[in-house]
């Protein structure tokens, strides 16, 4: 691992565990919360503050499962951040996070800057 992940991983780690602590508040989301872009810039800003290159899109559809989709942009640079960021998430029954999402339209899923 190079000195710069190595550098970042309490960030990451800080990164996980707070989502974990607000994974009640962020499920309770839906596209008519009011506080939905308070959340989305909360969320952005600590990605960033990782790699300027990370984003994320985060799903509202009320779904067993919410999605939370790592990413780059399709900037290599932010590749191996992706990587990084999904290797220390931790088990999260309400979540699938997921690497690289593929480019298709979804509903009910909210772009976090980089994607």
């Amino acid at each position: 691992m190079s000195p710069k992940f190595l550098e970042k991983q309490s960030e990451i780690s800080n990164f996980w565990q707070w989502f974990a602590q607000h994974e009640e508040a962020l499920l309770r989301l839906s596209p008519e919360s009011p506080d939905v872009q308070d959340w989305v810039d909360r969320i952005h800003q600590k990605l960033q503050s990782i790699e300027p290159h990370l984003g994320c899109e985060l799903s509202l559809a009320a779904e067993p499962k919410r999605e939370f989709f790592l990413s780059a942009g399709g900037i290599e640079e932010g590749f191996p951040w992706v990587e990084a960021v999904h290797a220390a998430a931790p088990q999260l029954t309400r979540w699938n996070i997921v690497k690289f999402k593929q480019r298709k339209g979804r509903a009910g899923v909210i772009q976090l800057g980089g994607g």
